[in-house]
């Protein structure tokens, strides 16, 4: 029983913390990201088509979930502020970044 209450407890502690979370790819993106919607999680290949914009705006959290492209053919509009910036990252930080 106290292993169930264990449990339960954790569950409603974390489930917070991964409600909000926004799934994205693989495909294209466009519009409007805003920090309501952290983090974005990109599962797959993405990228901002011909004559499309996105905006990403201040206090947005990117994480790549793999090793994916992030491509743009259109507009790609990141504007932070010195306080609450744009964060593009990766889940496994110990891989890096490369072209």
């Amino acid at each position: 029983m106290r292993y169930l209450i264990v449990i339960l407890a954790a569950a409603v502690v974390l489930f917070p913390l991964t409600a909000n979370a926004t799934e994205i790819g693989p495909g294209p993106v466009y519009g409007d990201w805003y920090s309501s919607g952290n983090p974005y999680n990109v599962n797959g290949e993405i990228n901002v088509p011909v004559d499309s914009t996105l905006n990403i705006h201040e206090g947005v959290e990117v994480i790549f979930q793999g090793h994916y492209k992030f491509l743009v053919y259109g507009f790609l509009e990141a504007v932070g502020t010195e306080s609450d910036s744009v964060l593009f990252t990766a889940a496994d930080t110990s891989v890096g970044w490369h072209a």
